[in-house]
């Protein structure tokens, strides 16, 4: 596939059929229709081999295994400061 018709996936596309075929919610025959449509892209095929590989990586953490402090810190931080507080005034 050449660089213009990777430009015709869509990025929320291919995270969506990513995320339908590794979260393992749907069918086999489906899986095997994502598969063949990301295959069609060699640049998504890439994308979804690393996200495999995360994921692997992740389910093989021991659940003993804990981040650093200020690891945890920061993200905690992150996470607070990206809520966003909606209040209706009507």
């Amino acid at each position: 596939m050449s660089q213009e018709d990777h430009m015709r996936c869509s990025s929320e596309e291919i995270e969506r059929l990513c995320c339908e075929l590794l979260d393992n919610c749907t069918s086999e025959q489906r899986a095997e229709e994502i598969r063949a449509r990301i295959s069609e892209c060699s640049c998504c095929s890439s994308r979804l081999g690393s996200e495999e590989a995360v994921r692997q990586i992740v389910k093989g953490c021991d659940e003993s295994t804990h981040a650093p402090e200020a690891l945890r810190e920061k993200i905690s931080y992150q996470i607070h400061m990206s809520q966003t507080e909606v209040r209706w005034q009507g």
